[in-house]
C-alpha cells in the first residue's frame, strides 16, 4: 500500500514539473521541441499501472478483511483493538514472544538494551509487551525491578522520569527540574538492572513527524547534524513544508529524540545529536520505510528490500585522493530505481561515472548529497524532481548549465567550494529556489545576471558585485532574504547609479557584511557617502554589521537607526578618523571590534552610553591617542582587549570602575609606561594578559587587591624590572606565565603564600637567579632559556 502511495506521489510530482516547465519555456519553441503526447502517454501508462495495483490491494483487503458499515477503516480498527485486548496468550503468535524473550534474557548485556515494538494501532503491541512483562522467566531475572509507565498523554520528559523514580523508590518524588530528576534516576540505574516498559511513546506524534524522526536513521551514529539542513531535507522529501520545519523539530526535541544542541549567539539551535539508543529506535522502524545505510563492507543496514529502498546513505572511508570504486555498490543498487534520497558520504573522490549512472537511473531523487567530487555530469538534469542538492566542501570549479533545468530545486548548497569560480548563467530559471548557500566560495568573482528573478530566495550567503557594479541593484528585489548576507567587491560600484533602499526592506536579515576591498576612496565632502547610505542602509532589525576595507572617512551608514544591533565590527578601514557620534543610540550593542584602522585618532566621548556592551576590542589602530574617560561607565563590559596601539601612552585613571570586567588584555602598546593604580579595584578580573609593552617598567602595587585573578601572563615586556610584592595577596591565582622579560631580576619573596598557584612557567628571563621558597607544591613548573634559574634549580635538587 505504501509503495502505491509513493507511486501516486511520483506521478503527481512529475505532472506538476511538466506544467512548470511549459510555463517557463517559450510556448512557440516548446511546441516544436517537445511533443506533449509522449509525456501524456508515459504518465497515462504509469497511472494505469498504479490504479491496477490499488484495485488488487482493495480486492485482497476485502477478501481477507471484509468491511461493513460506514467509515469501514475506523470501525475495523476499533473492532481489532477490542478483540486483541481480550486475547489470551495462546492467540498471540508465540514466535514474536520467543524472539523478544531471547533478546531480553539471553543476550550478553554490555550496554543498555532497547527493544522496540512498532506497528499500526490495534495490532497487539501492548498485548505482546504485557506477555513479556508478565513472563515467569522475566520475573526470575528482574524480580520486582520491572516497571510499566504509560506516556500516551502530553509528552513531558520530567513527568515521565518522576513517574519512573516513584515506581522504583516506592515514595512520592519531590524533586523538580529535568537535570535533578535525571541525576536521581541515574543513581538508581547504576546499582541494578531494571526492566522499564514505556507504553505509547509515539502516541499523538503526527505521521509526518514520525517520517521525519525515522529519516534521521540514515545519518551515521554520533554524527553532528545541522538543524537547517535536516529541515530542508525533510521538506525536499515532501514529509513537511518548509514552514513547518521548526515546529516539527521542536516537537521531536521536546520528546528527547534529539540532544546535545548547540546554539548561535542569538540563541537559535544550529546543531544537535541523537543518542545511540534513540538512533537504534529510529533504525528499528526504518526498515518499514525503506531507509538504510551501505558502508565500507557493502553491508546492508536496515535494507529489507533493496529494490524498494527509498532513502539511502553510502559511507566509504578511504584516502582523500583515492577515487572511490562504486562497482560493488552499483551492482547492489542495480534494481533500486525508486530512490528518493541519496547521500554519498565518501572520504575518497566520488567517481564521475558512478554519478552519471545515478543521474540516469534514479529519476525520482528528491535529495542528493555528495561530500567529495571534482566534476558534476551534465546528466543531472535527468533528476526532474530534485529539490535539495548539497555539493558543499567539494572540489568543483563550475556547475553544469543543465542544473538550471531543475525546476523543483529549493536548496542548493555550495559552502566551502574553494575552487568554484563561476555560477551557471541561467540560474534565474530556478524559480523555486529558496536557499542558495555559497559561504566560503572565495574564488567566486561574479554573479549571473537576473538574480532578482529568484523572488522566493531566503538564503544567499555571498553576493558578488560584478565589474561595472550595476548588478547590485538586483538585490533590491530580494526582500525575503534571511540570516546572513555578505556583499563582496563593493569597490566596483563607482560611477554607478544606485537605487535607494537596496537593503532597508530586508527585515529578516540578521547579519550584514559590507566588503569594499579598499579600492574606492570617496571624495571628502562629496555626495558619494550620502549615496552609499541611501542605497545600503539596512533595516532596523539588523543584529550584526561588518564594515570591511572601506576607504571613506566616515562610516557610510546612519547608526542611529540600528537600535537592534548587537555586534559591530569595523575592520581595515584605513581612512576612518573617528566613529559616528550617533553610536550612543546603539543601546543593544554587545560586541564592538575596531581593527586595522590606521588613521583612527579617537573614539566617541559618549561611548559610556553603550550599557549593554560586554566585549570591546581595539586592535592595530596606530594613530589612536587615548581612550575616552567615560569608558568607565561600561558597567556590563566583561572583556577588554587593547592591542597594537603604539601612540597610546596611558589608560583612563577610572578604569577600576569596570566592575564586571573579567578579561583584560593589553598588548603591543609600546609607549605605555604604566597602568592605572585603580586597576586594583577590578574585583571581577580573572584573566590579565600584558604583552609587548616594552616601555612598561613596573606594575601597580594595587594589583594585590585582584582577589578573583586566576591567570596572569606577562609577555615580552623588555624594561620590566620587578613585580609588585603585593602579588603575594593574589589568593585565587592558579597560573603565572613570565615570557621574555630580560630585565626582570627577582620574583616576590612571599610567593609561597599563593596557596592556589599550581602552574608556573618562566621562559627567556635570563636575569632571574632564584625561585622563592615554598614552590614545592606546584603541580607544573616549566623553566626554559633561563640559565641562572636553571642552575639554581640544579643546585636545589642536589641539596635535596
Amino acid at each position: 500500500m505504501m509503495d502505491a502511495a509513493y507511486d501516486i506521489e511520483d506521478i503527481i510530482d512529475l505532472s506538476s514539473t511538466e506544467i512548470l516547465r511549459r510555463r517557463s519555456n517559450n510556448p512557440v519553441i516548446d511546441f516544436f521541441t517537445n511533443n506533449p503526447l509522449i509525456f501524456h502517454r508515459k504518465i497515462g501508462t504509469s497511472t494505469q499501472k498504479t490504479f491496477d495495483r490499488l484495485t488488487n490491494i482493495a480486492k485482497e483487503r476485502e477478501y481477507h478483511l471484509p468491511l461493513s458499515g460506514r467509515g469501514g477503516v475506523e470501525n475495523l480498527s476499533t473492532k481489532m483493538s477490542e478483540s486483541i485486548s481480550k486475547m489470551g496468550e495462546d492467540v498471540v503468535l508465540g514466535r514474536d514472544l520467543k524472539i523478544i524473550l531471547e533478546q531480553l534474557l539471553f543476550k550478553e548485556k554490555t550496554n543498555i538494551e532497547v527493544l522496540v515494538l512498532v506497528g499500526m494501532g490495534g495490532v497487539g503491541k501492548t498485548t505482546l509487551a504485557k506477555l513479556v512483562y508478565n513472563d515467569s522467566q522475566v520475573d526470575v531475572i528482574f524480580g520486582k525491578r520491572k516497571f510499566w509507565v504509560c506516556v500516551s498523554e502530553i509528552f513531558d520528559p520530567s513527568k515521565i522520569i518522576k513517574l519512573v523514580i516513584e515506581q522504583i523508590d516506592g515514595n512520592p518524588c519531590q524533586l523538580e527540574g529535568l537535570q535533578a530528576l535525571s541525576k536521581k534516576l541515574k543513581e538508581f540505574l547504576e546499582t541494578n538492572m531494571y526492566l522499564l516498559v514505556l507504553d505509547d511513546v509515539c502516541h499523538n506524534l503526527p505521521l509526518n513527524s514520525k517520517f521525519c524522526f525515522v529519516y534521521c536513521s540514515i545519518f551515521p551514529k554520533d554524527s553532528v547534524m545541522r538543524k537547517i539542513e535536516l529541515i530542508q531535507q525533510w521538506a525536499g522529501n515532501g514529509f513537511i513544508s518548509l514552514n513547518e520545519g521548526n515546529e516539527i523539530f521542536d516537537d521531536l526535541l521536546s520528546r528527547c529524540f534529539f540532544q546535545d544542541v548547540e546554539k548561535d549567539v542569538y540563541g537559535s539551535i544550529t546543531t544537535f545529536k541523537m543518542h545511540d539508543l534513540i538512533h537504534d529506535l529510529a533504525e528499528s522502524i526504518a526498515k518499514s520505510l525503506q531507509c538504510g545505510i551501505l558502508d565500507d563492507s557493502i553491508q546492508d543496514r536496515n535494507l529489507s528490500d533493496r529494490k524498494q529502498v527509498r532513502y539511502l546513505s553510502i559511507i566509504l572511508n578511504m584516502g582523500k585522493e583515492e577515487e572511490a570504486s562504486y562497482s560493488d555498490i552499483s551492482i547492489k543498487l542495480k534494481d533500486a530505481r525508486v530512490l528518493r534520497t541519496l547521500q554519498l558520504l565518501s572520504s575518497g573522490i566520488v567517481s564521475k561515472t558512478f554519478l552519471d549512472n545515478c543521474f540516469t537511473k534514479f529519476k525520482f531523487l528528491r535529495v542528493l548529497v555528495c561530500s567529495n567530487l571534482k566534476d558534476i555530469p551534465p546528466s543531472i538534469d535527468n533528476l526532474k524532481l530534485l529539490r535539495y542538492v548539497d555539493f558543499s566542501k567539494t572540489r568543483i570549479k563550475r556547475l553544469p548549465e543543465t542544473i538550471c533545468n531543475l525546476q523543483n530545486l529549493q536548496t542548493l548548497k555550495l559552502n566551502e567550494c574553494f575552487a568554484l569560480h563561476i555560477l551557471p548563467k541561467k540560474l534565474r530559471k530556478l524559480s523555486e529556489l529558496r536557499y542558495l548557500e555559497n559561504d566560503g566560495c572565495y574564488y567566486l568573482d561574479s554573479m549571473p545576471d537576473g538574480m532578482d528573478h529568484l523572488s522566493l530566495l531566503q538564503t544567499l550567503n555571498t553576493f558578488v558585485v560584478n565589474d561595472g557594479g550595476k548588478n547590485l541593484n538586483e538585490l533590491r528585489h530580494l526582500d525575503h532574504l534571511e540570516e546572513s548576507l555578505r556583499i563582496q567587491n563593493l569597490n566596483r560600484i563607482q560611477n554607478v547609479v544606485l537605487e535607494n533602499g537596496i537593503l532597508n526592506r530586508k527585515s529578516k536579515l540578521v547579519s550584514l557584511e559590507l566588503d569594499f576591498e579598499c579600492d574606492w576612496e570617496p571624495t571628502k565632502g562629496s555626495d558619494d557617502e550620502k549615496v552609499l547610505q541611501a542605497a545600503l542602509q539596512p533595516h532596523s532589525n539588523l543584529k550584526s554589521l561588518y564594515i570591511i576595507k572601506f576607504g571613506g572617512f566616515f562610516i557610510p551608514l546612519d547608526m542611529s537607526s540600528l537600535q537592534s544591533l548587537t555586534s559591530l565590527q569595523i575592520l581595515v578601514c584605513p581612512n576612518l578618523t573617528t566613529l559616528s557620534n550617533n553610536m550612543n543610540f546603539l543601546r543593544s550593542l554587545i560586541h564592538l571590534e575596531i581593527s586595522y584602522c590606521q588613521n583612527l585618532t579617537s573614539l566617541p566621548n559618549n561611548m559610556g552610553s553603550l550599557q549593554s556592551l560586554t566585549h570591546l576590542e581595539i586592535d592595530c589602530c596606530p594613530s589612536l591617542i587615548s581612550l575616552p574617560n567615560d569608558i568607565s561607565s561600561l558597567q556590563s563590559l566583561t572583556h577588554l582587549l587593547i592591542s597594537d596601539c603604539p601612540k597610546l601612552t596611558t589608560l583612563p585613571n577610572n578604569m577600576g570602575s569596570l566592575q564586571s570586567l573579567t578579561h583584560l588584555e593589553i598588548s603591543y602598546c609600546k609607549n605605555l609606561t604604566c597602568l592605572p593604580n585603580s586597576m586594583g579595584s577590578l574585583q571581577s578580573l580573572t584573566h590579565l594578559d600584558i604583552s609587548g609593552c616594552k616601555n612598561l617598567t613596573c606594575l601597580p602595587n594595587s594589583m594585590g587587591s585582584l582577589k578573583s585573578l586566576t591567570h596572569l601572563k606577562i609577555y615580552s615586556c623588555e624594561n620590566l624590572t620587578t613585580l609588585p610584592n603585593s602579588m603575594s595577596s593574589l589568593t585565587s591565582l592558579t597560573q603565572l606565565i613570565l615570557y621574555e622579560c630580560p630585565n626582570l631580576t627577582t620574583l616576590p619573596n612571599d610567593m609561597d603564600s599563593l596557596q592556589s598557584l599550581t602552574h608556573l612557567k618562566i621562559y627567556s628571563c635570563p636575569n632571574i637567579s632564584r625561585l622563592p621558597d615554598g614552590m614545592e607544591k606546584l603541580e607544573g613548573l616549566i623553566i626554559n632559556n633561563c640559565p641562572m634559574l636553571e642552575e639554581y634549580c640544579k643546585r636545589k635538587k642536589t641539596q635535596v
